[in-house]
């Protein structure tokens, strides 16, 4: 508490509970737009009882040092939640549209980590190198874990370009940033905000059920699905906007994915990263990649804009997207 600046209103947990899990567990995506692109349907494994106070797993591998970052990462969370109505930040986390999640998850998920990195540097004889290695679990992870650990590898190096010190921090809740391009580059809130971008739904053969925006830390992860860390990274560092459309009729279900970039020279980067990943990811065939029984299929709708379709691949073969940079028209034959 003394570290997190004594906050006014912020109790110590009322218990401290410890579980095993009964198989081991693993990075799960239940997204299932996520899941196409990714490659990552596996079910979950994991389940638990609920547990007010503090609560977290062991595998009986851990270290003392890695269980000690676990336990103050965790007391982090009971000092959050006993203040998540008060702040926009932390109700992100838990409600809105996938980046406005995102977002809120890294704010939320760095800060905890943020904090139990610097009362390790402080309380321990480990250095940063040693933390860095033994508690991200980002660099090293499988397409799921990637996605998993997003918002704790940028979230924490997010809070540490914009706080002094862990007790600075409580700040960051209440103007959170809107996207995660600026948790990925460290910007101020607002300060870059998104290009114009409007997607409209021309077709009677599909209901659209849903639409969100997916950020840039989804497209990064979807190359860094197949890619190097490095070139995910270039590619996905031209984001400008994109809006995600969910399609439905009976049981067929589509996606169409409209993605501007900040520049044409951006936007093609992302076209022949994502090729290329694709044809790490599945087998392409008569334009669109097929994996699973489900198809994939990218186009060039403008010099700054790409837009991605999958589902089934009747679906795939029988939509269009067309438009300019700004304005994207989705119909089917």
């Amino acid at each position: 508490m003394e570290l997190l600046g004594n906050p006014a209103g912020v109790s110590p947990p009322s218990q401290i509970y410890l579980y095993r899990p009964a198989t081991p567990w693993k990075p799960t995506v239940q997204d299932p737009f996520a899941q196409a692109l990714l490659d990552a349907r596996r079910e979950s494994n994991f389940t638990r009882e609920r547990h007010e106070g503090v609560v977290f797993g062991l595998t009986g591998n851990e270290s003392p040092d890695v269980l000690r970052f676990t336990l103050v990462h965790e007391f982090v969370h009971n000092a959050q939640f006993e203040r998540v109505d008060e702040t926009p930040g932390m109700r992100a986390a838990f409600a809105g549209e996938h980046q406005h999640r995102r977002v809120g998850a890294a704010v939320v998920e760095g800060s905890a980590s943020y904090v139990a990195f610097q009362y390790m540097l402080r309380y321990t004889d480990r250095n940063r190198t040693w933390l860095r290695t033994a508690t991200d679990e980002y660099p090293n992870a499988s397409p799921a874990g990637k996605y998993v650990w997003a918002p704790y590898h940028f979230g924490r190096e997010y809070v540490a370009e914009r706080v002094d010190a862990p007790s600075d921090h409580w700040r960051l809740y209440r103007n959170p940033p809107n996207t995660t391009e600026a948790i990925i580059h460290g910007l101020a809130p607002g300060s870059d905000p998104p290009a114009l971008l409007s997607v409209s739904v021309e077709t009677d053969q599909y209901e659209e059920t849903a639409r969100e925006t997916r950020g840039e830390m989804f497209a990064r992860i979807v190359l860094a699905a197949e890619l190097p860390e490095e070139r995910a990274a270039r590619a996905a560092a031209g984001w400008g906007n994109d809006r995600l459309v969910t399609l439905q009729r009976n049981d067929r279900r589509g996606f169409v994915w409209s993605t501007r970039w900040d520049s044409a020279a951006d936007a093609a980067e992302f076209l022949q990263s994502f090729r290329t990943a694709m044809d790490r990811r599945g087998e392409r065939r008569d334009g669109y990649w097929l994996g699973d029984g489900i198809a994939i299929r990218v186009v060039r709708v403008a010099p700054e804009t790409v837009a991605v379709a999958t589902g089934p691949p009747a679906f795939v073969k029988g939509i269009r997207v067309t438009g300019t940079n700004a304005t994207v028209t989705v119909s089917s034959d």
